[in-house]
């Protein structure tokens, strides 16, 4: 999905996201992988990091793919991405 291209030579990028929310049981803030990271992260490459947040309305039923312990009441919660190229 990242190196998506209408024409030319893929650049090769990589991903990796992660949710910031308030943990509906103990009352905690927990981060969740939405995109696990490759591991093809070495530190020397340059990276950028997209930070939103992002308004959440009460969530009934909880949509596929989020975390079991957040909760489903109207919320703000932090997405965070970071692209690279390796």
């Amino acid at each position: 999905y990242c190196n998506a291209t209408t024409r030319g030579t893929l650049d090769n990028l990589h991903m990796s996201a992660n949710i910031t929310y308030r943990d509906a049981n103990a009352n905690k803030i927990n981060e969740y992988p939405f995109v696990a990271p490759d591991n093809t992260w070495t530190g020397r490459e340059s990276a950028v990091r997209a930070t939103r947040w992002v308004q959440l309305p009460k969530l009934s039923p909880k949509p596929v793919g989020m975390p079991g312990d957040m909760r489903t009441d109207p919320q703000a919660v932090l997405v965070e991405v970071l692209l690279w190229r390796a």
